[in-house]
């Protein structure tokens, strides 16, 4: 990789993208900002994610056969059929299976604050149920537990959560000792992040020698496992499923 050595060599980076403008208060960052912020420009893929805004920008028209797409296969919670009723029956007892040979791991996707619930901190932490005062990944623990004492398993709990309330999080099931968990098989992993852009397709500071980034989705979650090396985890434990929540 060609080394960046100052605004110059960020320009020439930038522009072909129509991005230089991020560059405009370059002159008034110390040098530890201004290596930051250099740093900060080069973890972006420009050309990936300026076609991206300028596909959103068409129209959102991407080439997928629409015409073509049909629902995932599902079994119905409530079968009329005596064939529905087969199938319903197979499929509990295959999941009761996989869960019993160790095959299956959740995932909590709780890269959000609880900001729309008027509440300051990771959504996950929020306390759901009106008399004992269960917040939502009490909840999800206490599931895991059930299952794993029916079942006579283990379950790992893979946790993908944001920049924003990484910290937090961890902190609050430390706090509350993993609600009876096995420490060992409670792993979260950061969601990627992306520029934000406006509506003319121009990325947006933060601060000015700082990006305005968001989180990149449900789709960055797949990113998240594998970046995170959460997959391999899962394969060294004999995962095949993954219960997504």
């Amino acid at each position: 990789m060609t080394k960046i050595h100052g605004k110059q060599d960020l320009a020439s980076l930038l522009t072909p993208f129509g991005q230089e403008h991020l560059l405009r208060f370059w002159d008034r960052l110390s040098t530890a900002e201004q290596s930051h912020f250099a740093e900060q420009l080069l973890s972006i893929d420009w050309a990936r994610v300026t076609g991206w805004v300028r596909q959103a920008a068409g129209g959102g028209a991407v080439a997928l056969p629409f015409d073509q797409l049909q629902p995932a296969p599902y079994q119905s919670l409530t079968p009329a059929t005596e064939t529905e009723r087969q199938d319903h029956a197979q499929a509990i007892q295959h999941g009761e299976d996989l869960l019993r040979q160790g095959r299956v791991a959740a995932f909590t996707v709780a890269g959000g604050q609880g900001t729309r619930l008027g509440y300051d901190g990771p959504k996950g932490t929020y306390p759901v149920t009106t008399v004992r005062v269960k917040s939502l990944f009490q909840l999800f623990a206490e599931g895991i537990l059930r299952a794993q004492d029916l079942y006579q398993t283990t379950i790992p709990w893979y946790i993908m959560t944001s920049v924003a309330n990484g910290g937090d999080t961890t902190d609050f099931f430390r706090q509350n000792d993993y609600f009876g968990l096995d420490p060992a098989l409670v792993t979260t992993v950061v969601q990627g992040m992306l520029p934000a852009f406006d509506a003319q397709g121009r990325a947006l500071l933060a601060a000015p020698g700082c990006l305005a980034l968001s989180p990149n989705g449900h789709g960055g979650s797949f990113a998240a496992l594998h970046d995170s090396g959460a997959l391999d985890d899962m394969a060294a434990r004999g995962v095949e499923i993954i219960s997504y929540f």
